[in-house]
């Protein structure tokens, strides 16, 4: 985001613009690459954090991400939070915004969306907890609010990035697993072709290492933020 003259945030560049720029340029090195990335960039980040932790989120594990599924940035949601003052009735609308919106299709415990228990698609949202930006108790209030009306929503699990998380690998991949165990997906790497033991220990050492790469560059983007 930059500022324009009356204080108000503007885009620095969209994925149109990006798209147009692409198609100009076919002889820049790396295009080709850029024109594949294309299809993954998502509009609509506040920070290079939040942009970064979307990323890991949602990019397939080729790419170094947890394929935790299609993923919204400040997407809007909107909560009916009861009644008002009990004289005209009328329920009141809530509007949030969560910072990441993941949406996938169950993959583990098909059986149960069969039998009705369990919905085809789950969402998740993922909010950035910046200790820069929050402090105190009115941190705690603040917080415990959301979550509460956040509950409201229904099938919609709710999860919270602190900045420490994030900036431990080890604690950023065990939050990642509790939101792909939530929306019922499998673990990535997906291997479509036989391997023998050695094989498939290095495919997956060679995912690991894009995906602890890929982390490094969310928290390089910190001085950004």
């Amino acid at each position: 985001m930059r500022k324009n003259l009356d204080g108000t945030d503007s885009r620095l560049t969209t994925k149109e613009l990006i798209a147009a720029y692409i198609e100009k340029s076919p002889k820049v090195r790396g295009i080709a690459k850029a024109k594949a990335l294309l299809a993954y960039v998502i509009e609509g980040s506040r920070s290079p954090r939040e942009s970064g932790l979307c990323m890991f989120m949602s990019l397939p594990a080729r790419y170094g991400g947890y394929a935790l599924g299609k993923a919204d940035l400040n997407k809007k949601v909107f909560i009916r939070d009861g009644y008002n003052d009990g004289r005209d009735h009328k329920l009141r609308v809530l509007e949030r915004t969560p910072d990441i919106t993941l949406t996938a299709k169950v993959e583990v415990g098909m059986d149960k969306v069969k039998a009705g228990l369990l919905p085809e698609v789950l969402t998740a949202m993922v909010d950035y907890d910046s200790d820069a930006i929050h402090d105190g108790r009115e941190k705690i209030y603040k917080d415990a609010e959301r979550r509460n009306e956040l509950e409201l929503l229904s099938g919609v699990a709710h999860f919270t990035v602190t900045t420490e998380q994030a900036n431990d690998y080890d604690k950023l991949i065990r939050l990642c697993e509790r939101i792909r165990r939530k929306l019922h997906r499998n673990k990535r790497p997906i291997f479509n072709k036989p391997m023998s033991e050695e094989q498939r220990y290095f495919a997956l050492k060679r995912v690991e290492a894009k995906r602890f790469k890929l982390w490094q560059a969310v928290i390089e983007a910190r001085q950004h933020w």
